[in-house]
């Protein structure tokens, strides 16, 4: 569809960001986060650090691309007045997610699986032949392999979604494979790999935070803490929600935890209107077909920009609404090479509308949605939404959060809910 339009692909897409120069190029605003950032992990030695933010804000793209900064010889050529940055970092390919019924052993088993498919990746990306160790380790781990899917017992290489080969596969745990065995294996990987390749260090980065509890969360770290963190080669990138810092530090356990990361944490706020036009504007040049000339924006930024003021910050969101205007105008007028205002804004209802399904709602999740789109509640606020208790307001809570209603916000030890994006859209929209 998008190529009628002039475009070589989809210019809305949701996909994050990557580790080159080609999304660098369109990588927009956020100096002061590289900034902050760059200052935080800039060292001789590795670290951990934590990048926070509401969902959809586009934390992955954002260390994506500091992943590439920090990979090349010359990062202020790449990005310009920096002043603090480590450089010759190798990009995770892979990120990876810890899960509720993770241990440290199986996420340890993620990290090693994730760095030997970043080395083998990067060893192809040079055209350099793998060294005999790496190869070696690649086989011993990949005997680990038990079957396709997610069998019983076993972890997902990659985290949820992820992939080796166009599969997801999954990792038995064994006794042979401890925390100590494999941190092993990694020293060792990384003793070949980085002289070899002339790099200082590789990124490990740990997606999602959020999904899991904060006592498995914390007591996974700490159960790694020793070994994981000791290896001076490793960039450990934790992403997570907004409050990660704070929740951590403040459960009885977190204290020596936090003690082990590089400042306390990088939050995204939303870009502003302006930038996230900025986006697509970028997006339209380099995809048209004719870059010297490129094609307008199939929607106009008018569109763009009030649909953003109005999703609450949640740009992926933003595209995803876009995309399907275009769809749903083009389908009824294939003739039409953009689309007009009023077009697009008698298409956006129905699309909302679908999306965000409220007819399958009962009356607790409505009455919890119209009460949290006037202020952000705490689940001792139960009686505010005419429920029995705090456990009935976690529930209803939860369900909508599994929904992408409701987006859950952490200031140190208080959790508040409040509506996501596409609620306060819906409300725009006179949906609710």
């Amino acid at each position: 569809m998008y190529d009628t339009l002039g475009f070589t692909k989809n210019l809305f897409f949701t996909e994050s960001l990557g580790t080159t120069k080609e999304d660098l190029d369109k990588f927009v605003g956020r100096r002061n986060d590289v900034h902050r950032y760059l200052a935080q992990i800039s060292g001789r030695e590795g670290c951990v650090h934590l990048v926070t933010g509401n969902p959809g804000v586009g934390k992955t793209s954002f260390v994506n691309v500091m992943q590439y900064v920090t990979s090349v010889e010359d990062p202020k050529s790449a990005f310009g007045d920096i002043v603090h940055t480590p450089n010759l970092l190798i990009p995770s390919i892979k990120k990876l997610q810890i899960n509720s019924d993770d241990t440290a052993q199986s996420v340890m088993l993620k990290i090693t699986s994730s760095l030997i498919f970043s080395l083998i990746s990067y060893y192809e990306h040079r055209g350099l032949k793998l060294p005999r160790k790496i190869d070696e380790h690649h086989k011993r781990i990949n005997e680990l392999i038990v079957s396709t899917g997610k069998p019983s017992g076993s972890v997902s290489v990659m985290g949820s979604g992820g992939s080796y080969g166009g599969e997801t596969i999954g990792y038995e745990g064994t006794a042979s494979t401890t925390v100590s065995h494999l941190s092993h294996i990694i020293n060792e990987l990384l003793h070949v790999a980085l002289p070899d390749l002339n790099m200082n260090g590789i990124y490990v980065v740990i997606n999602n935070l959020d999904i899991v509890e904060h006592d498995t969360l914390v007591k996974i770290l700490n159960e790694l803490r020793d070994e994981l963190f000791a290896i001076k080669e490793l960039w450990i990138i934790l992403l997570g929600s907004k409050g990660t810092y704070a929740a951590i530090k403040q459960h009885p356990n977190g204290a020596r935890l936090v003690d082990n990361f590089r400042g306390t944490e990088t939050f995204l706020g939303s870009l502003n209107e302006v930038e996230a036009a900025d986006i697509l504007r970028i997006r339209a040049t380099k995809l048209s077909f004719d870059e010297s000339n490129p094609r307008p924006l199939p929607v106009s930024e008018q569109v763009i920009r009030e649909i953003y003021k109005h999703c609450d910050g949640e740009i992926r969101f933003l595209f995803n609404v876009c995309d399907q205007i275009v769809r749903s105008v083009l389908t009824k007028y294939p003739s039409l090479d953009s689309i007009d205002n009023a077009l697009a804004f008698s298409a956006l209802k129905p699309i909302v509308q679908e999306e965000i399904r409220l007819d399958s709602l009962g009356k607790k999740q409505l009455r919890m949605l119209t009460t949290l789109l006037e202020k952000p509640l705490r689940p001792k606020d139960y009686k505010e939404v005419k429920l029995t208790s705090a456990p009935d307001f976690s529930n209803v809570a939860k369900d909508l959060l599994k929904r992408n209603l409701v987006r859950k916000r952490e200031e140190g030890v208080a959790v508040y809910y409040e509506p996501s994006g596409q609620v306060v859209l819906a409300r725009y929209c006179e949906l609710i």
